[in-house]
Parts: C-alpha cells; sequence; structure tokens
C-alpha cells in the first residue's frame, strides 16, 4: 500500500478524536480550577481588603494594630501577585483572554496599594501620622480596585462557564459525529464484502467482489477473495474438462472398439473364407474377398498411424523431416491415389492452382497426411455426382489451401469441437459416415507445427471448405535456393 490504509487511519483517527476530547477536557477542568480559585481568593482579598480599612480608618496606634494591618497588607499583596502569576503562566492563556482588562490592572493596583501601606508601617518615628496623611488616597484606590475585582471575578466566572460548556459540547459532538462517520464507513464496505462472500459461498463464480480498486485493508480483502474466486472459478473450469476428456475418453473408446473390431472382423471373415473355400469357388471371387481384406487393413493401418501421430504430437516426439517441395505436384498425388475412393460415389476431384510455380518448406508426408484427412472426409460426407475441388493460391505472402465439397456441412457451433480429438459430431455408432474422430485433430496438430492454420467454412446443408494458411516464411520462390529459410 502507497499510503496510509483508510480503516487504519479512520480508527487512529478516532483514537485521536477521543484523546483531543479528553486534553480539552482535562484543560477545561484545569481553566475552572483556576478560576474558582481566582473567585475564592477575590472573596478573601474583598474580605481582608474591607478590614484593612476598616482599621485604617479607626486610626489605631498600637503595637498590635500595627501587627495585624502588616499582616493584611501581605496578604492583600500576595492576592495580588498570585492572581498575577495565575493569568501570566502559558496555561493561563483562556484566563486572559477570557478576563477584562480592569482584573489585570486591580491585581497590579493592590500590589501597589498594599506596598504603600507595608512602606508607611515600616516607618518607626511616624508610621500611623504617613498612614493618616495617605488615608484617603488609599481608601479611593481600594474602592477601585475592590470594584474592578468583583465587577471582573463576577464576568470572569460567566464566561468560563459558557466557554467551557460551549467547548466540551462541541468537541463532544465532533468526536461522536466523527466516530460514527468512520463505524458507518466500516460497516458499509464490511457489508458489500459481505454479500459478495455470502455470493461466492452459494456457487456464484461470477459475482462482482467490491472495492478492488481500494488501497487500504477492505481493497486487500477484496483482491484476496477475487483471487479466491478466480482460483475456485480456474478449479471448476478445470474439473468441466475433466470430466468432458473422461467423457471424451469413454467416446473414444466406444467408437475404438467399433472401428478396430469392424476392419479386424473383416480380415477374419474373409480370410476364414479363402482359407476354406473349396476349388469350386471362382478365382474372382477369392480376389474379391483379399481385396475386402486389403482395404480393411489398410484402414486398420491409417486408424493406427492417426493415433501414433497425435500421440508423438502430444508428447512433443514428433520428429519433422522438413524440404522444399512442389505443392503442385504433391496436391496432384493426392487427388490421384483418392480418386479411386471418389470414383464409388461417382465423385469429381478438381485442382485449381492459382499462383506461379514456387516451393513451400514442408515436411513432404505430413503434408499428404494432411490433404489425405481433409480429402477422406470431404468424399465420406459428399453426396454422389457433386464436385470436390482443392483451391491453392498465395495471399498477402502466406500460402493458403482450401479443399470445398457440398456434403452435409457442420453447425457453426462444432467447427471447433471437431479439431479435438476423438470427438465426433455424430455420436451414433451406425452412422451414415464412419469415421474414429482423428483426422481432424491431427491436420490441425501437423500445421501448428509447420507454424500455419487450419480452420473450417461450413454451412449445413451446403457445404465445407477446409482452409489450410502456411506462414510467409516457409513459401519459397523458384529462383530461390532449395534451402531451410533463415
Amino acid at each position: 500500500m502507497g499510503s496510509l490504509s483508510s480503516v487504519r487511519s479512520r480508527l487512529f483517527s478516532i483514537a485521536g478524536a477521543i484523546f483531543a476530547f479528553t486534553l480539552v477536557a482535562i484543560a477545561a477542568t484545569h481553566i475552572q480550577k483556576d478560576g474558582g480559585i481566582l473567585h475564592r481568593l477575590s472573596y478573601q482579598h474583598l474580605r481582608d481588603v474591607t478590614k484593612l480599612t476598616a482599621m485604617l480608618s479607626a486610626a489605631e496606634t498600637n503595637q498590635n494594630a500595627r501587627v495585624e494591618m502588616e499582616h493584611l497588607a501581605h496578604a492583600v499583596k500576595k492576592w495580588g501577585e498570585d492572581c498575577t502569576f495565575i493569568m501570566d503562566r502559558p496555561v493561563g492563556a483562556p484566563l486572559r483572554l477570557l478576563a477584562a482588562p480592569a482584573l489585570r490592572e486591580g491585581c497590579a493596583q493592590t500590589v501597589h496599594t498594599a506596598d504603600k501601606i507595608l512602606a508607611a508601617l515600616g516607618d518607626k518615628l511616624a508610621p500611623f501620622a504617613k498612614l493618616s496623611s495617605q488615608l484617603p488616597e488609599i481608601e479611593e484606590e481600594f474602592a477601585e480596585e475592590i470594584h474592578n475585582i468583583d465587577t471582573s471575578v463576577n464576568s470572569l466566572n460567566s464566561r468560563l462557564v459558557i466557554a467551557l460548556t460551549s467547548l466540551l459540547w462541541v468537541s463532544g459532538l465532533i468526536t461522536a459525529l466523527y466516530s460514527a462517520g468512520a463505524a458507518l464507513f466500516v460497516a458499509r464496505h464490511l457489508g458489500r464484502l459481505h454479500n459478495g462472500v455470502g455470493r461466492l459461498a452459494g456457487g456464484d463464480l461470477n459475482a462482482h467482489i467490491s472495492g478492488l480498486h481500494r488501497k487500504d485493508e477492505f481493497g486487500d480483502l477484496a483482491r484476496t477473495l477475487d483471487q479466491f474466486r478466480k482460483s475456485a472459478q480456474e478449479l471448476k473450469e478445470a474439473r468441466e474438462e475433466a470430466e468432458s476428456a473422461s467423457r471424451s475418453k469413454s467416446q473414444f473408446l466406444a467408437v475404438m472398439s467399433h472401428e478396430l473390431r469392424t476392419p479386424l472382423n473383416a480380415i477374419i471373415g474373409f480370410s476364414e473364407l479363402i482359407k476354406t473355400a473349396k476349388e469350386s469357388v471362382p478365382h474372382a471371387t477369392l480376389r474379391t474377398y483379399a481385396g475386402y481384406v486389403l482395404d480393411s487393413g489398410k484402414s486398420l493401418l491409417e486408424l493406427i498411424g492417426n493415433l501414433l501421430d497425435i500421440s508423438k504430437i502430444e508428447a512433443g516426439r514428433y520428429e519433422m523431416r522438413e524440404a522444399a517441395l512442389d505443392p503442385h505436384e504433391l496436391a496432384l498425388e493426392t487427388l490421384k491415389a483418392q480418386s479411386e475412393k471418389a470414383e464409388q460415389k461417382n465423385l469429381s476431384l478438381a485442382l485449381n492452382i492459382e499462383h506461379e510455380p514456387l516451393r513451400l518448406w514442408a515436411e513432404r508426408r505430413a503434408l499428404r497426411i494432411i490433404l489425405i484427412n481433409l480429402l477422406d472426409n470431404a468424399i465420406k460426407f459428399s453426396p454422389e455426382d457433386t464436385v470436390i475441388t482443392l483451391r491453392a493460391r498465395l495471399k498477402d505472402g502466406h500460402y493458403h489451401m482450401e479443399l470445398t465439397d457440398h456434403g452435409i456441412g457442420i453447425p457453426k457451433n462444432a467447427q471447433d469441437l471437431v479439431f479435438e480429438p476423438f470427438l465426433q459430431i455424430e455420436k451414433d455408432l451406425d452412422r451414415s459416415a464412419a469415421g474414429t474422430g482423428t483426422g481432424l485433430p491431427l491436420v490441425r496438430r501437423l500445421m501448428a507445427l509447420h507454424g500455419g492454420k487450419a480452420w473450417l467454412h461450413s454451412v449445413p446443408g451446403k457445404g465445407t471448405t477446409a482452409c489450410l494458411c502456411f506462414p510467409q516464411d516457409r513459401v519459397l520462390c523458384e529462383a530461390e535456393k532449395l534451402a531451410q529459410p533463415a
């Protein structure tokens, strides 16, 4: 995560808000305490000032009166110094802010007046005479101080009550609202993740997990859940593929049982007929039986050959023996090899070459197997008295071969499935056209070994075009040296 997660920051901020509120409460308590001290001292001060003024007015001259007045003057001075100290401290800033200026002036004036009284009392020769001369001034100063201090302290107490009450209410409200907002944030995102987990638990592996874009704990949790969803989906797909492979294997075994037994039964049956034939059996009949044995043997050999080639390719053990070859010549040779089979259904085989003479870098055996398998399928599924056309051309430097028939066609959703090993569109063993489902899969794998592609274009009821495409680097012009291209 590139920054502090929002969940953690919100939790820290809630703790910070509570801590700040606690500090505010402590500060408020301390300020209230200082205000109480000032209020209490102010009453003591008023009492001492009143008593001192009364003693000064009585003009008592004995030693006891002098000591008592000195004591009261010291008490009044100390009150003024204490009040000044309380408000001048760094933590006394709120008191300075809320107190009227007259309070500070009253404190300073109290110290000044007390010093004046103490100075007069300190005169050993005539202390009371000096006090008598200053009495009107002292009484006036005390009267002004009492008024200023009483008014200021009462005003300060009222302001403290209002300010501290407001501060505690506002800070408490902000803390509560922020904590509630953070709790709602956490609850909302947990609720969304809970919904996603519930859908996943219910088997909906396509469920959307919200919060994937977030860069906090919710985002991490959402991405973890999404990874779990993808893993579960992959496991489900793997299981389905395994089940499909198992079904394909079972189908393949059933088909192979039929495809192997059919030629073997023919070979055994006609061989037995030939072996037990009497001398009176015409040679032509025996030759026909021998032809059936030969055809069945070839069919069985072709089936086993396809299976072995697919197995080698799947295992990565198929060895390519490539060379420069003439595709036109190989196409003619393959069409000629399949012509007898085509004539049995009165089919015509046509070849259209739409390019200048060239060479193709490929394995001759593999290309021949590809064309034979495609022609074999086209002949099997084409109706009688139709034409099968093999077309060869260059397009954008790539070599294309297209075999077109007018057979039954293949549904669009099955045009890729037929390239899967052992899969047949017609699952009935008594289908009209025999086949093992190994031809087209072998075609695609051999083309892949050449770096090419194989696919079908088909319309049910109208026919199929099997397409082959060799890459440009396998096309050699006639003038080029017949060697492997770089």
